[in-house]
């Protein structure tokens, strides 16, 4: 315990000391299933406070077993170095190595889900000791600082998609807590997303003139496509991307998107992940 609280705190000064600055993606995931297909889809973009880059890649697939996509903090990003002192993905990788190094789980993404959800606790905690006012600012969706997404086909075929959900409170006497819990499973065929849904949710309600167009355009395209479930997912992205308001500022006084880049697409099935949709990620 004393070894443990010794190196929380040299973690502690060293980010302290160093100049980053709390990453926040406007990620849009949309997790789309049927009996035998599940299909991620994300956009590609990486937004920061007054910049913007689309080489950005958020969907992670760990072989044949599990494919996981994530949305709010991606990590704390060093400007000195230009590198993370610690991202999501990174995190994810390292616990998948943990888990599986001793043998295959029956049961792959539940423990993948709440091995990783720890970690990004633990992280997160660091971050907002170090300064609370930076590691919370710009928190929206009712202090969820993070959601990740873990999907498999089990050896029976049946598939499971788990969401974990990374959130924080503030006590009365203003301590900070961070809880990390399982928030959704999907067991059955469903559409779901992670990250800034307010486009697909004014699709659903069609009660606007512009969202009744994006509903006939959607239908049409959805009685044609060869793959509907694909389309779907795809689809939502693209509607997320061409019609999320700019909201930050550049450098140079013009507005951006925190969404948009190139489109990744993966299909998961019980034979393994097929990229059909490459964006910025590697096909492998």
């Amino acid at each position: 315990m004393k070894w443990n609280i010794i190196t929380f705190f040299l973690i502690l000064i060293l980010r302290l000391n160093a100049v980053g600055q709390i990453e926040s993606h406007g990620t849009i995931v949309v997790i789309n299933s049927s009996q035998n297909e599940i299909v991620f889809a994300a956009d590609g973009r990486s937004a920061k406070a007054s910049s913007y880059s689309d080489d950005d890649c958020k969907i992670s697939a760990f072989g044949n077993k599990v494919v996981f996509a994530a949305s709010g903090r991606r990590g704390l990003w060093n400007r000195s170095t230009r590198s993370y002192e610690w991202d999501a993905y990174t995190l994810a990788r390292k616990e998948f190595r943990s888990f599986t190094s001793k043998g295959t789980p029956q049961s792959v993404v539940e423990q993948f889900a709440s091995s990783w959800g720890i970690a990004m606790k633990k992280e997160l905690e660091i971050d907002i000791a170090a300064d609370q006012t930076h590691a919370l600012a710009n928190v929206e969706d009712d202090h969820v600082l993070a959601l990740g997404a873990f999907a498999e086909f089990k050896r029976d075929k049946t598939f499971l998609i788990v969401i974990e959900k990374i959130t924080y409170e503030i006590t009365a006497n203003g301590k900070v807590i961070v809880k990390a819990f399982v928030d959704h499973r999907i067991t059955n065929p469903e559409s779901y997303y992670i990250g800034k849904g307010e486009i697909i949710r004014e699709l659903d309600a069609a009660q606007t003139p512009r969202s009744r167009e994006w509903r006939r355009d959607f239908d049409m395209g959805l009685g044609f496509s060869s793959d509907p479930i694909v389309f779907e997912a795809t689809k939502l992205v693209r509607l997320t991307i061409d019609n999320y308001p700019p909201t930050r500022t550049d450098s140079k006084g013009k507005k951006f998107s925190i969404v948009g880049g190139p489109i990744a697409v993966a299909r998961f099935t019980p034979k393994g992940v097929e990229w059909v949709e490459k964006g910025n990620c590697p096909q492998k």
